[in-house]
């Protein structure tokens, strides 16, 4: 794989291949992401690594759970 090739979004093939597996394995149920990782023969560490990877550059957003609101009493 040519890790320096880009795509047309600007991304090398190498961030394509992990983008790709972040979020495969957000919609996948089978065990997480060490679970999604050992089944598609990727090191867990490093699924875990490019999740982070992304968001700190500013270049794939967060998957959080939403949080609901919460309220005060107005006294």
């Amino acid at each position: 794989m040519d890790t320096n090739a880009r795509n047309g979004k600007g991304l090398t093939s190498l961030q394509s291949f992990w983008i790709r597996h972040i979020r495969q394995c957000e919609v996948s149920a089978n065990g997480g992401v060490k679970g999604y990782a050992l089944e598609h023969g990727l090191e867990p560490q490093d699924l875990y690594r490019w999740q982070s990877w992304f968001p700190k550059r500013g270049m794939f957003p967060t998957t959080t759970t939403p949080t609901l609101p919460t309220f005060r009493s107005l006294r």
